[in-house]
């Protein structure tokens, strides 16, 4: 099971969580997508945390969706990893979440 899922069914687990769930899922697929390019890179938690000049714990803690992410800290750390990221804004169907990365 990926860290992704296993976030995901923590979360769940939750009532409050699940019922902002499209939310919250939205923010953690954008996290893992990011966590785990950093991985492809072979860049670990710790060389990221100097890159940014933070520590790794406050790294693990993002990536682990501890806080609330905003837009800045997402291209924070795609820069420190030298990495951009591509939106495409299109019409979403009925029932499906508001943010799809790497799907």
């Amino acid at each position: 099971m990926s860290r992704y899922e296993q976030r995901k069914n923590r979360r769940l687990k939750d009532a409050d969580a699940k019922a902002g769930y499209d939310e919250a899922d939205a923010e953690i697929i954008l996290l893992d997508a990011i966590d785990q390019a950093r991985e492809r890179l072979g860049i670990s938690q710790a060389e990221l945390a100097e890159l940014l000049g933070r520590t790794q714990p406050a790294v693990s803690q993002f990536f682990s969706g501890g806080y609330s992410v905003t837009i800045d800290a997402v291209v924070e750390y795609l820069q420190a990893l030298h990495l951009q990221a591509r939106v495409e804004i299109v019409p979403a169907k009925e029932g499906e979440p508001a943010l799809l990365v790497g799907r």
